[in-house]
């Protein structure tokens, strides 16, 4: 089990994190992106419709953050979690963020631990396929319903990747 560690200022607590001590538990990483299943689709078919040209085209420059293997894992994950942060937050109310920000927060270190241990770098996919393309397309064509099914094609990939790179670590 995970143990807590409390980041403080002046002895405040500001935030609690879980360092990776075990790789992480399977049904809880499988939970985790159940629940981001139920709330990123429908973000998605908001914030489609309420992004400019511009923004989208800043979202796609963005996405070299996250797909350069020369680039520091932690830099990577960073990127990825600004794409996905700025990609919603038209659509997205305070409470929706506090509801992802630690789904995403866990989400990212089970990946992370898994990647360590099978020593592959974050920005490196093995079936050649960049993350994230089709759904920024899907926000391009203003279409809900695409970028809903998207967004669930996004979530669902990386669950079967998952798998498959837990499958190796076994």
């Amino acid at each position: 089990m995970p143990l807590p560690r409390l980041d403080t200022i002046g002895g405040r607590v500001t935030r609690i994190t879980w360092a990776p001590v075990d790789p992480p538990d399977l049904t809880e990483l499988f939970g985790i992106y159940r629940m981001r299943r139920l709330i990123e689709p429908e973000l998605s078919a908001k914030a489609c419709l309420l992004h400019t040209d511009a923004d989208l085209d800043e979202l796609e420059a963005n996405i070299s953050g996250f797909v350069d293997a020369a680039a520091e894992p932690g830099e990577v994950y960073r990127a990825h979690r600004a794409f996905h942060t700025r990609l919603l937050a038209p659509a997205a109310t305070a409470w929706d963020m506090r509801v992802l920000e630690p789904l995403w927060e866990e989400s990212d270190r089970c990946v992370r631990g898994w990647f360590e241990r099978l020593g592959i770098h974050p920005a490196v996919f093995p079936d050649g396929a960049p993350p994230c393309r089709d759904l920024l397309a899907s926000f391009r064509a203003r279409d809900p319903d695409w970028a809903r099914a998207a967004s669930r094609r996004h979530l669902d990939e990386n669950t079967r990747r998952m798998r498959r790179f837990l499958g190796q670590g076994n």
